[in-house]
């Protein structure tokens, strides 16, 4: 076994495996799956939900791309590089040449409250003007604020929020609900567990608490290096 059998965070995570919370509307995230689906969606909720582990899910089942990160219409705005980057002349640009190439128009902008205010005027002109040229585009947004809160809201412009149709919260879920996903890593490491054996492991790491994606990542990554020590 080597390291890459770890559950890095670019590890691409398929449609058929996404754990959706109660707090989600599988028929929304179904509705953006289909790639004739054109519409806006934004994901909120505290870090390590697994917002950005949808988003890809969707790409991933539009365009039957799992590498997000390949594509030019991937931006994770926690990098300074690409978050200066941004303007509306480039999005349009980019939309431009999808479309010349016959490929979906899907943007994921993740973590869209790093952006300045008046960046985010960029994005909400873009927008208007793909709807205005009557050119189907869609943007998977993703953001750790709370657009419920007023106060945490600001920091996102109340014109670009009222852009995305669809607004969902992706909260923790109970350890257990992970049990499939995890054994399915699992036995792509390598390793010999039944559903069982992953649901008596998640159980010791969390007990009943209700946890983020994040963390059940972490924890398959720690006990995957400790069987690849004792077997190296």
């Amino acid at each position: 076994m080597n390291i890459q059998n770890t559950w890095e965070a670019e590890t691409p995570i398929l449609f058929t495996d996404l754990l959706l919370s109660a707090s989600v509307d599988t028929e929304i995230i179904e509705d953006f799956s289909d790639p004739s689906f054109s519409d806006n969606l934004l994901l909120y909720g505290i870090p390590g939900t697994g917002k950005t582990a949808i988003c890809s899910a969707i790409l991933a089942s539009r365009t039957g791309s799992q590498n997000i990160s390949a594509r030019n219409t991937y931006y994770n705005f926690k990098e300074r590089e690409v978050r200066e980057s941004i303007n509306g002349e480039m999005l349009s640009r980019t939309a431009h040449m999808s479309k010349l190439c016959e490929e979906d128009i899907t943007f994921i902008f993740d973590e869209i409250d790093e952006l300045t205010i008046n960046q985010q005027k960029e994005v909400t002109a873009f927008i208007d003007s793909m709807n205005r040229s009557k050119t189907p585009v869609t943007i998977l947004a993703t953001t750790n604020v709370d657009i419920n809160t007023p106060l945490e809201a600001r920091k996102l412009s109340s014109a670009l929020l009222s852009r995305f149709t669809y607004t969902q919260c992706v909260q923790p879920q109970p350890a257990a609900s992970y049990a499939p996903l995890v054994h399915k890593k699992l036995c792509a490491a390598g390793f010999q567990m039944s559903i069982d054996d992953s649901s008596e492991f998640l159980e010791s790491q969390f007990a009943d608490s209700l946890v983020s994606f994040r963390d059940v990542r972490a924890s398959v990554n720690t006990l995957i290096r400790r069987r690849q020590r004792k077997t190296s």
